[in-house]
């Protein structure tokens, strides 16, 4: 097995945060090894759930969901079009809300990343 590669600081997903402050995961070390190390280095553990439904049932409820909002009004972005990256002195910080919706008074973002309800939103 190939050594995992070392990033060159520390590049952390909002989500490896907020599952630890939840107590959603209690393996801090889980978090700090994927924040070091690039993922193409290493080999996850498998999901056992069934990716490809997930995703095509993810997909439907975007579009649905982002159909309702522009009745409405709003303006929405989805997925990769609300990546966001922070580059502090320390460490990278990282995020892609779901769907980002606003009018000109106001804006909502929000995340649905798993298929059952979560503490850490």
């Amino acid at each position: 097995m190939a050594a995992e590669k070392r990033r060159n600081g520390p590049y952390i997903w909002v989500t490896w945060l907020t599952e630890l402050m939840a107590g959603e995961k209690d393996c801090e070390w889980s978090s700090w090894f994927k924040a070091q190390h690039d993922s193409s280095s290493w080999t996850p553990v498998p999901n056992n759930g069934d990716l490809a439904l997930w995703k095509m049932r993810h997909a439907s409820l975007l579009d649905q969901y982002r159909a309702e909002m522009e009745e409405d009004g709003y303006v929405t972005t989805v997925e990769a079009q609300n990546q966001f990256v922070l580059k502090g002195s320390t460490a990278t910080v990282s995020g892609k809300p779901t769907w980002w919706r606003r009018t000109a008074a106001r804006s909502w973002w929000s995340t649905s990343r798993r298929a059952s309800p979560r503490t850490a939103m």
